[in-house]
């Protein structure tokens, strides 16, 4: 039997290493994109986010801050495999008793862009506010890959129900020491986060809705006065529905004919990415002027 020779037999065994990876690697991006593709038709048409490799629905929304990496997090969370009542973790008291899990019941602290917990939460936890009630979905390669890891079978699909009990962080931190030191005398704590100050009459009429779009002016600034934005003219028309959040919450508030001045935190603004165009550093609150004039068809 001829024999092999050395650099023929070490090009034999990279085949065969490179072909086993190359399987590998496939039968995971197989299951990966499955996995996406039930979660996706799961969904529907319903409001999700995806980001970071992780499906983020919102159940109960809220304006507080959202969870970024170094920020201190304390949580309530379900994890169960996705569409099945198999619940593998929880520190839900009720939950856990249903499920015949013994866990701690207290609320689960985490530092984000620690590596101790799973990529899926982790990373869907990133998309969550403070305050507010999510799920979370992500495919096996999010989550506990070919393995079985205590009943949860190989390549599963996993689902988080969430709740941001507690956050914090550097930048939370900042803002918060930014607006203790504003003049905020005259305005009202809103039950969103901002503070604000209308003037001029209040008419019976009803107040602007979402799906309006009304006739108005806007400037937004720094709190040091530093203008980043406005309408070009007076009544300007735009829709309620505004990308800024602090804009379209004031406008709901508002009659035809008064104004208002609002100092809104950063959750309301461009929250912890900040934004290019126009320059808002992460963690800005802002200061909004606005005058509502009329609305369209009223």
């Amino acid at each position: 039997m001829p024999r092999l020779k050395t650099h023929s037999l070490a090009t034999l065994i990279a085949a065969l290493v490179a072909l086993t990876v190359s399987c590998g690697k496939s039968t995971e991006l197989t299951k990966a994109e499955e996995a996406d593709k039930q979660i996706e038709n799961y969904l529907g048409s319903k409001p999700y986010t995806y980001e970071h490799g992780v499906y983020h629905l919102t159940n109960t929304p809220s304006w507080g801050y959202q969870v970024n990496i170094g920020d201190t997090v304390l949580l309530w969370y379900v994890g169960q495999v996705f569409r099945s009542d198999v619940v593998f973790d929880t520190n839900v008291a009720e939950v856990a008793t249903q499920a015949g899990l013994q866990r701690s019941t207290q609320p689960l602290r985490m530092v984000m862009g620690d590596d101790n917990f799973a990529k899926g939460l982790h990373n869907g936890l990133l998309l969550c506010r403070q305050g507010e009630t999510a799920q979370i979905f992500c495919n096996p390669s999010y989550a506990y890959g070919g393995d079985w890891f205590g009943v949860i079978p190989p390549w599963s699909t996993i689902a988080y129900t969430v709740q941001v009990a507690y956050l914090n962080g550097p930048g939370i931190i900042r803002e918060q020491q930014l607006l203790a030191s504003l003049d905020l005398s005259g305005l009202t704590p809103d039950t969103s986060g901002m503070y604000i100050a209308i003037t001029g009459t209040a008419t019976s009429s009803p107040l602007p809705s979402p799906t309006d779009s009304v006739y108005a002016w806007f400037n937004y600034s720094l709190p040091n006065g530093n203008t980043l934005h406005s309408t070009n003219q007076p009544n300007t028309l735009m829709p309620v529905a505004q990308p800024l959040p602090a804009l379209m919450l004031a406008l709901q508030q508002m009659h035809p004919g008064q104004t208002a001045t609002v100092i809104a935190p950063s959750p309301l603004c461009y929250g912890k990415q900040g934004s290019e165009t126009p320059a808002v550093q992460p963690y800005q609150p802002l200061r909004l002027e606005i005058r509502l004039d009329s609305i369209k068809g009223r």
